[in-house]
Parts: structure tokens; C-alpha cells; sequence
């Protein structure tokens, strides 16, 4: 097994893992996770999300729309300094975010009820409606993908969803600093404070 000082390039031969036994192999093929899974979790975002929004029949929101929906729901009320830190972009894009969503009936902007100066964002019940619709969609197109992939497969594929999970608290934790910790996970994979 590879040591975790050789985690970066790992080297495939007929199906064994070789680090430094080069005479198993006449031509070791070099895997390299990191850059694979950098290719390859942008284009699987994006095909679940053109693919659940055609099976359903739902509007063309973009990821960054979803994911501000998605945190107001599960954080709301907050504000747009609060959205813009929880989803780690500037305010403003936020605001533009807000401003978009607000027009399709998504989004409403409140008085705090803190500070009356300030506002709240929250989710309305057409965007709640929206985020199960595409959570349903997506479920279901997945499933599908999945029955089609091999038993092996799929099992790798369960036993790695912990573990992208991981990845990405690590990634957020890196992004946060130390001083920050990443929302923890429940068992259904929501985020929890």
C-alpha cells in the first residue's frame, strides 16, 4: 500500500498498486488522484445539474443560485455578509446572487428583526419547493447512473462518499484557517452547526 509520502502519484500495473516495484510492470501507467479529481468533479457537477434540470422540467438556475438557496434554507435568516461568508465570495456577488433570485420569486429580502437597518434573506416556499424538486431529480438521475455501473463500482463509489466529504471539510477547513472549524455533516450528509 502506498505510504502517505507517496500520496500524490500512485502507479497502476494490471490492476496492482506498485510504488517503487517497477520490474512487476513493463509499463506502469502514472495515476495522479489530485489532477483527475480536479477534472473530473467540475463536469460531474454540471452534467447532474443540466441533466436533473431536464428530467424535471426546472428552471435554468446556476450552480452559484442553487448554492445560495441552498444556505439560505438551511442557515436563513441571514444576511448577505452572512451568505457571502458561508459560501466563501464577496458580498456583492452575493447581492447580484440575491438581486436575480428575488426577481424569479426565489429569494425575499425582510427587515431584520435585530436591526431594522439591516436586511434578512430568506427562502420562500416556491424556492423550497424548487430545492426538493431538484433534490428528488437529481436522486433519481443518480440511481439510474448508478444502476448501470458495476456492482464493484458501486461499492467503491458508497465507501468513497465519506471520504469526499472529508475532502471537502479539509478543503474548507484549509480555506476557514485553523482558528474556523468546517460545519459538520449528519448522518444524511446536511450540513449541521
Amino acid at each position: 500500500m502506498p505510504q502517505p509520502t507517496d500520496r500524490r502519484r500512485i502507479y497502476l500495473c494490471h490492476n496492482y498498486i506498485v510504488t517503487r516495484e517497477f520490474e512487476r510492470c513493463e509499463a506502469p501507467v502514472i495515476v495522479d488522484t489530485p489532477a483527475r479529481l480536479s477534472r473530473v468533479l467540475g463536469p460531474l457537477r454540471r452534467t447532474v445539474l443540466r441533466q436533473t434540470r431536464e428530467a424535471a422540467a426546472l428552471p435554468d438556475l446556476t450552480d452559484a443560485q442553487v448554492e445560495l438557496l441552498r444556505t439560505l434554507d438551511e442557515h436563513a435568516p441571514i444576511s448577505v455578509r452572512e451568505a457571502a461568508e458561508r459560501l466563501r465570495v464577496a458580498p456583492s456577488t452575493v447581492s447580484n446572487l440575491v438581486r436575480a433570485t428575488a426577481a424569479a420569486g426565489l429569494v425575499d429580502r425582510r427587515s431584520s428583526t435585530m436591526d431594522r437597518r439591516a436586511a434578512e434573506l430568506v427562502t420562500t416556499s416556491q424556492a423550497r419547493r424548487l430545492l426538493r424538486a431538484y433534490d428528488d431529480a437529481s436522486t433519481a438521475l443518480l440511481e439510474q447512473a448508478l444502476s448501470r455501473l458495476s456492482g464493484a463500482d458501486r461499492r467503491v463509489i458508497d465507501r468513497a462518499v465519506p471520504a469526499l466529504e472529508r475532502l471537502l471539510d479539509a478543503l474548507q477547513e484549509t480555506t476557514l484557517g485553523p482558528d474556523k472549524q468546517p460545519e459538520q455533516r449528519s448522518s444524511s450528509g446536511r450540513r449541521r452547526e
